[in-house]
């Protein structure tokens, strides 16, 4: 993935626009792990969800969180995998919008009780990097 930086996964293009990333994740992938590449230094983010196509279905839970290392929730909490919907990042308020260093998001499912037999989703981050000068 390109970035525009040598050595970095922060995700930057040279132009005044929204950037955007996505993950896509399903019932039978891993659990745990982060977006494709990074949100750059001083980006803010201007819109997050996670978009459920199909419906996650274990028996007793299907959410996710959505954060960063050592806060693994602070961008959604407990959000809800278990109908096909758009889901806001619930916690995603003004405090925490804008990326102090270049920032890796993570993301943990929950599935429990029965086993899972369908679901996919994709999570999706609008952000405005700080590259005006």
């Amino acid at each position: 993935m390109a970035t525009n930086t040598a050595g970095s996964k922060a995700r930057d293009l040279v132009v005044q626009a929204v950037h955007s990333m996505r993950k896509s994740i399903t019932f039978d992938g891993s659990l745990t792990g982060s977006m494709p590449a990074e949100l750059p230094d001083g980006a803010i983010i201007v819109g997050a969800s996670v978009h459920v196509f199909t419906a996650f279905d274990a028996g007793t839970a299907n959410t996710i969180n959505i954060g960063v290392s050592g806060e693994a929730d602070r961008f959604m909490s407990a959000g809800s995998l278990a109908a096909a919907a758009d889901v806001p990042f619930d916690d995603l308020v003004l405090a925490n919008r804008k990326m102090s260093g270049n920032t890796d998001i993570t993301y943990a499912m929950t599935l429990s009780g029965t086993a899972a037999t369908a679901g996919q989703a994709d999570i999706v981050i609008q952000y405005i990097p700080n590259n005006d000068g």
